[in-house]
């Protein structure tokens, strides 16, 4: 990537921060504070242990991320970048991660039904993690923002992301941007995950409001039928006897119209 997207994408980044936090790419240096954050939030934030497995992860991550702060291509071996939020401290609170998987790379991408030639035209939402104290304040949807500003910058139409179901602050802000929920896979260490799944340059996708179910948020993860029926999640719903996930088919046909929407646009519906 070069320079000026990763500019232009932190530009947008910093407009959408509250007072007294800054934002810019990490580097080789901040491997040390980035792992401490990341430790704390796992240690003790986390509701369940199933909200995030380092097991999970790519044996290589953060640190293939990880590199020249200018974001530019210098780095042969990069596969994607981080944005770290800093607070009047100094201190890192909170980072997004985009991961910008090669051609050929096998990724839980490969789960959904993309075109065969638009497979190298994704993105994937990667780990994001925010410090208990600045939870509230919008900064994961303003990193949600910056990845997916940036991979529209760079022409990675198909933004993905893998979550844990039961973890509804993860995918309700991801679905408040329109990253809608389409299949549940078993990953390596038998935990199941939510994919999510958003293309950038399509028209939005609306639900059909006549297949609409509210799924108790304990029941979802044993509910794959119907996303094999061709369900998709649509947001976190809050009602009085609980949480709950608003599923629904998408209408087929869409309007043509109504032009895409833009990184940023579902901001306004927060």
């Amino acid at each position: 990537m070069n320079g000026k997207m990763q500019t232009d994408a932190l530009d947008r980044l910093s407009a959408l921060l509250p007072p007294g936090i800054a934002c810019r790419v990490l580097g080789l240096g901040d491997g040390d504070v980035l792992a401490v954050l990341r430790q704390t939030v796992i240690d003790h934030q986390l509701a369940d242990p199933n909200c995030y497995r380092l097991t999970a992860e790519s044996p290589d991550f953060p640190a293939s991320h990880l590199g020249n702060t200018d974001g530019c291509s210098s780095d042969p071996e990069r596969k994607g970048s981080i944005a770290g939020l800093f607070d009047i401290r100094g201190d890192l609170v909170a980072y997004g991660a985009l991961t910008l998987p090669r051609p050929g790379e096998s990724s839980r991408c490969d789960s959904l039904d993309l075109p065969a030639d638009e497979r190298h035209l994704t993105a994937y939402l990667a780990s994001a993690m925010v410090r208990a104290d600045w939870r509230g304040f919008g900064l994961h949807h303003a990193l949600i923002e910056w990845r997916l500003a940036l991979a529209s910058a760079l022409g990675r139409r198909h933004m993905v992301s893998a979550t844990w179901p039961g973890n509804y602050r993860s995918w309700g802000h991801l679905t408040a941007h329109g990253v809608h929920g389409k299949k549940l896979v078993m990953i390596a260490d038998g935990v199941w995950r939510l994919l999510v799944h958003r293309d950038l340059e399509s028209h939005p996708p609306q639900a059909d409001p006549s297949t609409t179910l509210l799924i108790p948020l304990s029941k979802l993860a044993h509910r794959k039928e119907l996303f094999d029926a061709g369900f998709w999640l649509w947001r976190l719903v809050r009602q009085p006897e609980g949480l709950f996930a608003e599923l629904a088919h998408p209408l087929a046909l869409v309007k043509r119209n109504n032009p895409p929407v833009k990184p940023g646009a579902y901001l306004t519906e927060l």
